[in-house]
């Protein structure tokens, strides 16, 4: 049952209860949904995924009709009660007016009197208040928990809100609640990092305490990181460095305890994020922003909506842009960012929160602000939303710094503190064999097979919690031992974490997949690059591997359902009717005649896509399925098999088929029928197998995303994340890990570390090189450049070095290794063979060389000389190269001020080359990659550039065959330390290259003919720049109030047509309610029950079994007629404070007869009930106390009209329309791909693979609500196309696309209608 909101303001409680009673409603069941800002009774849960209204027969629910009687102080049309209405008020409630303007009804906000006119109406037919009664008859509803149906009497509860709980009526079966409308999509609070399980916005008065986080919960003592940030003024962050440096603590070598190393690291977090922040003011000229139409309020403080100017984001926009993303710092202010008229005291920060997971479209966006700056705002001071910084990482670790601390959550980290005492410790208790044959192990050497060993026996360890270390340079061997040890618990069916650079996770994929490692037990929480290679591992992300299980699971149940259907005949005609030869449909049922020629079409078509099942049961069996379902699917497919084998039979003809299926009154001769009797016999076999299979099918029921991918988190054997994306296993309920490694854990902060270091983690693997690239750091004086590897070496904790290499050529290894490792390392056979460089002989450079390119002047200058020197170096690169599988260059530069140009320039020569990949960095921004050959840049603009010497170091090592130094030599080795060493290096080894600088600078432009380029495989269609944009009601309030109906689930039912046009008529009367003085929630929920008995009384059939021409669009036009007249029910719950039995409960019933009764007139008024048809009683006995009322009352629409969409202007009336509030039903035909959509992938109907419905052979078409529209205008060369998309919301629950929403092209639609009401 989803969570109630609280409403605002002091509750009113009427008199004597008055309400009037209808004529039928149908029978609310099921279970209480009601949203997080909806008090909200739903109904029967309908809708399949894209469900089709082409339309096979739904089961109907088996719930007799019902009436309804009134209640307490009613939201029906009632008069008089407990106050006095304002005479406009009153009238308006004879008239029709619904609820809202009621004067007393309980705990609804009541519009004023000169207001009630301009409520919706509608007919006060149905307007019934009641607790539920079983089939009608009259059950005593209970005022307490464990109250008898026989209407004993109950005591009464002391606490109003303890007396009785809406689950307690549902368990008695007094309160039967619809459970098609699930929580409301409109959350105020947001769902990311330090803020993300509570339920209002940061800044908000709220109770956590009975929250239950599966990690231990956040410390209500410790303040959000967000209302930090918020807290700073712009003032405080320009603040002077020095005034700033004297306020930082320093990080210590040893920590006393946890709490000590929690605290000094969350004010390394709180300094990164102010550092940041700083940077970024002071360079706001070239920063991303939007032009801003409105900062709207939403209901909860601290909140608001930031509705961009979607006209002003261009192609031809001379600024950039950033999509909205959960996390992003934005400085809203009066001005630009180029402008020079900032007034700090006046701009103000905010945090975007909620976004969408669709990064493609600019769309209006959520952001908290401080209450401060609520008060502040004003129109002259929002106009631009300027981008800074996104502080995403920094919230999820503030987050897990304080979760409530706990044995599990805290291990981790006293295992890092050595707390528990464990350095140079070894445990001879546990020590266990393995049987090593199992694993292909003959590539390690001694030294890798030794730690491997020693780190599996440390694994198996239950008396200690170990952490081991394996130092060692570039190509030691590190990801080798890693790989194996993969392996090896994996066959010990043992939970891996495996933290490493995003860099560096494909390449484990990789080795991981060359060994044969059965890579569905491994789930990555990254999303991976764009890259071919990357590509390939896509599959094996979490949110791939959730959307593929959930396709998976729904292809799979509709396939079993299409071939049932098929087997079993439902398609066609069975009453062995005499069909005419020609005919294709029967004239009386329009079923399908049987022809043996159809029919096998149709089986082998359906067949075809067994790859549904194969896919579902090949990718995951093992872990997701259970070994029954598998089996089933085997002997399923091998049975369908042995059927189409037969059907084939050269001897099977028409009628004797026809005969032995039963399908024809005329019998055939028995000679030659056996063919046809074994078909037969078989076909039955395969429809009692397909029968039990679904009866007894037990998949996992998920029924939003988050449950998905906890699923998939949960069954993964080997996860492996970045340590920022760990936060994700927080949010699961994870079983303790046995081994977490960390892969290059010299290069990761340790405030980082600490977010997979809080989960229950049992022993730590941490792999590295102390003297490669570090962490990034704030303050040199606060020691936070120290990394967590080099704390543990001082510490004294084991560690097991690898002394060979096997990847990086020795005339390049030889000057590193001399420098940073005393030439300890030698050189494996790999690199000392004369094969390893094969592939580079016909390079014109050697492979380690210094090029001297002394002569230039002035900054400019020198960026023209390293331009032309790389573009140069590229060129014997393509040109020396054979043609060989594509190799990668990295083009590092020391001194990064130019890097944007170098990217400018070759990017998109360089982008789709046949021959290398060319990757470009700065020393800033360099993560340690790998290349097969490295440009390295020492041409120094800035004289007091500063570089880390492991930036230096790790520069030097990243090229595995050959490494290209260029700058000049004086000004180089003037830098003294390690760059005249290096110098003196080249020098004596004779590596130098003298260049002459003006054939440079000619060779530049020689450089610009399209010869340089090589082949490219790029199309001459290039595109050229694309923006894409959007308006849509999701996330977006009208005066405080989100008028989106709650998210509706069809389940398996054909009703996707009435709960799209109910949705539609809720979020009109939102927006309508909304636009009241004060704006008023419109807390009801119209009855899809109801609508589709009114619906099946109209066709006289149930829905499904229409004739062909009364479904598809002539159900959506009949549906739209009954929402005119009669209309529709539509039901709220109310909870009056308290309602007591006394001298007697005025009834009030249809055309006005009202009666009086006490408790001697149980018997009358149980004639009264059955005369009058009430469905809903509440009979209350002394002292007895009701606190859950259901409301139920009667709407309807005034007109509805289908638009036109084939003009431009028509479109834009459609845009217009959509953005007036005026939520739209759309409609379209389906195709096969509309069941595999990805969450922010737009819908285009497929011609060539439409969906038809199984049972009537038609194209099946779906029916949603139209909330929004989208532009994406793309410029290809001088031609500007433009692509036009709706978004919807789906009737399919909120596995569909992103929480319920999804977008279809314009394309595709048949149909829009708007409803008025």
């Amino acid at each position: 049952m989803g969570p109630k909101r609280r409403r605002k303001g002091k509750k009113k409680v009427g008199g004597a209860a008055e309400a009037a009673a209808g004529e039928e409603a149908a029978a609310a069941r099921d279970e209480d949904a009601a949203g997080p800002s909806h008090a909200a009774a739903g109904e029967a849960s309908s809708g399949a995924g894209g469900g089709a209204d082409g339309g096979s027969p739904a089961s109907r629910a088996a719930s007799p009709p019902t009436t309804a009687a009134g209640g307490q102080g009613g939201g029906g049309p009632v008069s008089g009660g407990g106050g006095s209405a304002p005479g406009g008020a009153e009238t308006a409630q004879r008239q029709g007016a619904p609820p809202a303007a009621a004067t007393s009804v309980q705990g609804a906000p009541r519009a004023p009197a000169s207001t009630a006119a301009t409520v919706p109406q509608g007919s006060p037919r149905r307007t019934v208040a009641a607790q539920s009664a079983p089939s009608g008859a009259a059950a005593m509803a209970q005022s307490a928990l464990g109250g008898s149906a026989t209407g004993q009497t109950a005591t009464a509860q002391s606490s109003p809100r303890a007396a009785t709980s809406t689950q307690a009526l549902m368990n008695e079966g007094f309160l039967h609640l619809d459970k098609s409308v699930s929580n409301n999509l409109e959350e105020e609070g947001p769902a990311f990092g330090d803020a993300q399980r509570r339920k209002k916005a940061i800044g908000v008065d709220n109770d956590d305490s009975n929250q239950d986080d599966a990690d231990g919960g956040r410390d209500p003592n410790k303040s959000l990181l967000s209302e930090i940030v918020l807290s700073w003024t712009i003032q405080d962050i320009l603040l002077d460095d020095e005034a700033h440096k004297s306020k930082v603590v320093k990080i210590p070598t040893h920590f006393k305890g946890v709490d000590e190393y929690l605290g000094l690291y969350s004010q390394f977090i709180l300094e990164e994020t102010w550092s940041n922040l700083k940077v970024s003011l002071q360079n706001l000229t070239s920063s991303a922003y939007y032009d801003i139409n409105n900062m709207l309020r939403c209901e909860s403080s601290g909140v608001f909506f930031v509705d961009i100017n979607l006209k002003k984001i261009e192609l031809k926009s001379t600024h950039s842009y950033r999509v909205a993303q959960d996390g992003d710092v934005f400085l809203f202010s009066s001005h630009p960012p180029h402008s020079h008229d900032f007034d700090s005291s006046l701009d103000f920060l905010g945090i975007a929160f909620n976004t969408s997971q669709c990064t493609s479209f600019h769309r209006g966006f959520k952001v908290l602000v401080s209450d401060q700056n609520c008060t502040l705002y004003c129109e002259e001071n929002g106009k631009f939303g300027i981008f800074l910084i996104n502080i995403m990482d920094a919230l999820k670790a503030w987050s897990v710094f304080n979760l409530d601390k706990t044995e599990d959550n805290c291990s981790g980290i006293k295992s890092m503190l050595n707390l528990f005492e464990m350095a140079k410790t070894d445990c001879k208790m546990c020590d266990m064999s393995f049987d090593y044959e199992k694993i292909k192990l003959s590539h390690l050497n001694q030294q890798q097979l030794y730690s491997l060993k020693s780190i599996i026996s440390a694994v198996h360890c239950r008396s200690n919690k170990h952490i081991e270390l394996i130092q060692g340079p570039p190509g030691s061997g590190k990801t080798e031992i890693t790989i194996a040890l993969l392996q090896v618990l994996h066959h010990m069916n043992l939970k891996v974490l495996l933290c490493a650079p995003k860099t560096n996770i494909v390449k484990f994929l990789t080795n991981l997949d060359k060994c044969l490692f059965p890579l569905e037990d491994a789930l990555v929480l990254d999303n991976l690059d764009s890259t071919e290679l990357a590509k390939e591992f896509q599959r094996h992300c979490l949110c791939h591997r959730s959307q593929d299980f959930l396709v998976g699971i729904t292809l799979f149940k509709k396939w079993l359902r299409e071939m049932f259907v098929l087997l079993n005949l439902d398609p066609y005609c069975t009453e062995k009717c005499d069909h005419e030869p020609t005919r294709i449909r029967c004239s009386t049922n329009s079923l399908l005649v049987f022809t043996l020629s159809s029919f096998k079409e149709k089986f082998t078509k359906l067949l075809m896509r067994k790859e549904w099942l194969t896919n579902l049961k090949e990718r995951f069996s093992e872990i997701y399925l259970s070994a029954d379902i598998a089996n089933d699917i085997t002997n399923l497919l091998s049975l369908l098999k042995d059927f189409e084998d037969l059907l084939c039979h050269e001897r099977l003809q028409d009628k004797r088929v026809q005969w032995t299926f039963g399908l024809s009154s005329v019998p055939c001769k028995l000679g030659g029928n056996s063919a046809a009797r074994k078909l037969n016999d078989l076909r039955l076999q395969c429809v009692d197998f397909i029968q039990r299979f679904r009866s007894s099918l037990k998949l996992p029921k998920l029924e939003e995303r988050k449950s998905l991918e906890d699923f998939c988190i949960k069954h993964a054997k080997v996860i492996i994340s970045t340590t920022q994306s760990t936060f994700r296993l927080h949010e699961a309920a994870m079983e303790p890990i046995n081994l977490f490694i960390v892969d290059d854990a010299a290069k990761i902060n340790e405030c980082d570390l600490i977010i997979p270091l809080r989960l229950p983690v049992t022993h730590i693997l941490m792999l590295g090189d102390d003297f490669n690239l570090q962490p990034s750091k704030v303050w040199e004086n606060a020691r936070f450049s120290m990394n967590p590897f080099k704390r543990l070496l001082n510490l004294g904790f084991r560690k097991h070095m690898l002394t060979e290499q096997y990847a990086i050529h020795p005339s390049i290894w030889q000057f590193p290794n001399e420098k940073f490792y005393e030439g300890r390392i030698t050189n494996g056979a790999t690199v000392v063979s004369p094969e390893y460089n094969k592939q580079f002989k016909g390079l014109k450079f050697p492979n380690y060389c210094f090029i001297d390119v002394t002569g230039t002047d002035g900054p400019s200058c020198k960026n023209t000389i390293e331009l032309a020197t790389i573009q140069y170096m590229l060129e014997i690169i393509s040109q020396g190269l054979e043609d060989t599988e594509v190799i990668d260059v990295g083009v590092l530069c020391l001194c990064g001020s130019n890097v944007g140009g170098i990217k400018s320039s070759l990017g998109k020569k360089y982008a789709t080359h046949n021959k290398i990949n060319v990757h470009i960095e700065s020393a800033d921004s360099f993560e340690g990659e790998t290349y097969h050959l490295v440009i390295l840049s020492m041409l120094f603009k800035d004289e007091n550039t500063i570089l880390q010497i492991e930036k230096i170091n790790a520069a030097l090592t990243r090229a595995r065959h050959c490494l290209w130094m260029f700058g000049e030599v004086d000004s180089v080795s003037n830098r003294g330390g390690i760059f005249a060493e290096l110098v003196h290096d080249v020098i004596e080894r004779k590596c130098i290259l003298k260049w002459n600088t003006i054939a440079t600078i000619q060779s530049k432009y020689a450089l610009e003919s399209d010869n340089f380029h090589g082949s490219s495989s790029a199309s001459s269609n290039e595109t050229i720049h694309q923006v894409c944009t959007e308006f849509t009601w999701s996330g977006r309030p009208k005066r405080t109030k989100y008028i989106l109906a709650p998210l509706r689930d069809q389940g398996n039912s054909d009703t996707c047509t009435m709960h799209s046009c109910l949705g539609a008529m809720e979020s009109m009367y939102k927006h309508q309610y909304a636009c009241l003085e004060p704006p008023q929630d419109f807390s009801w929920i119209l009855s899809t029950d109801n609508l589709k008995e009114e619906y099946e009384n109209v066709v006289a059939k149930e829905i499904g079994s229409e004739e062909i021409e009364k479904k598809g669009k002539h159900r959506l036009a009949t549906v739209l007629e009954i929402l005119k007249e009669p209309g529709v029910l539509g039901s709220r719950k109310q909870q009056p404070e308290c309602l007591r039995f006394g001298q007697g409960l005025e009834v009030v019933v249809p055309l006005r007869y009202s009666f009086q009764y006490d408790q001697s007139h149980l018997t009358a008024l149980l004639v009264h009930i059955d005369r009058y048809r009430i469905s809903r009683v509440v009979i209350l006995r002394p002292d007895n106390i009701v606190h859950d009322l259901q409301v139920v009352s009667n709407f309807k629409i005034k007109s509805h009209s289908q638009l036109p969409i084939k003009e431009d202007r028509e479109i834009k009336t459609v845009f217009d329309t959509v953005k007036d509030g005026k939520i739209l039903v759309g409609h379209f035909h389906m195709s096969e791909n509309f069941f595999s959509l990805r969450p922010g992938e737009i819908y285009h109907y497929d011609r060539q693979k439409p969906y038809l419905n199984p049972v009537s052979s038609l194209q099946a078409s779906h029916a949603v609500m139209i909330i929004g529209s989208g532009v994406t205008m793309t410029k290809v060369k001088k031609r500007i196309q433009c692509a036009i998309h709706l978004s919807l919301q789906n009737s399919a629950g909120r596995l569909f696309g992103e929480n319920g929403c999804g977008y279809v092209g314009l394309e595709s639609i048949r149909g829009l209608y708007q409803l008025d009401i």
